[in-house]
């Protein structure tokens, strides 16, 4: 079985499974666009006051466009986020029935903007190490809370989707991260059992999900939200992209 060399540590495995948002794009660029973008559609459609509720709910500063590391903008599943939209606007006066619907007008019309005008930027040295990878024989797959269209549409404008297997987003599982479903479903797909796979992620809710799916071994990246969290439960950790070696 090939293996993976990090900081001396050796881990065997057959499949490479990759989170998205702050493991291969860069989270703050993509994050601070997309809350910028979802607030003046809101505003446009619901007035300021449901979307100053939004906002609050989803861990966003309307002034400063900065975010909360651990809010529902960044860490819930897409139809958890949308109920955060829906609830906001629910609150102003709208039917609940009538608040989803436009939750998910002024999502999908916020998904639409940021596919025609935003570049996503990947963190340093992802691109090489996913080429060394596959040079090297290894699987791979990308399993994301984002919604799997969403995922697609992002690997194939950054030009890595080739280099997956397959993608896992939010809305193929039941159950979304921390649960392990989709990581178990990436490792039936690649014809691998989760203990011949890896999960690398920049969030605590990724090393849990990959500890319950029992891969062989849970890769950390460097990020904000394992330092805000103060979360170690990982058996690898790396600063940079730089530090995976692959032994030929």
């Amino acid at each position: 079985m090939p293996y993976l060399s990090i900081n001396g540590k050796t881990i065997e495995c057959n499949l490479c499974i990759f989170d998205m948002d702050g493991t291969i794009i860069d989270v703050k660029h993509r994050f601070e666009s997309m809350a910028k973008v979802r607030a003046e559609i809101m505003k446009r459609t619901v007035g300021d006051s449901a979307t100053e509720l939004w906002a609050k709910a989803s861990g966003v500063d309307l002034k400063t466009g900065r975010f909360q590391l651990r809010g529902a903008l960044t860490s819930a599943p897409r139809n958890e986020d949308l109920m955060v939209a829906a609830t906001a606007i629910a609150i102003e006066g709208e039917s609940w029935r009538e608040a989803k619907k436009i939750a998910e007008q002024i999502y999908t019309e916020a998904d639409n903007v940021l596919a025609s005008t935003l570049k996503p930027v990947l963190l340093p040295g992802v691109e090489k190490a996913l080429k060394r990878m596959k040079s090297a024989g290894f699987k791979l797959a990308l399993a994301t809370n984002a919604p799997h269209v969403s995922a697609e549409d992002l690997m194939k404008s950054v030009n890595l989707r080739g280099f997956f297997e397959t993608i896992i987003g939010a809305d193929d599982v039941e159950n979304s991260k921390p649960a392990p479903d989709m990581i178990l479903l990436a490792c039936e797909r690649c014809g691998c059992m989760p203990d011949e796979a890896v999960y690398v992620g920049d969030m605590p809710m990724d090393m849990e999900a990959g500890r319950g799916a029992g891969v062989a071994a849970v890769i950390a990246v460097k990020s904000e939200f394992l330092a805000e969290s103060g979360y170690s439960d990982y058996d690898a950790f790396i600063d940079s992209y730089d530090e995976i070696k692959i032994p030929y």
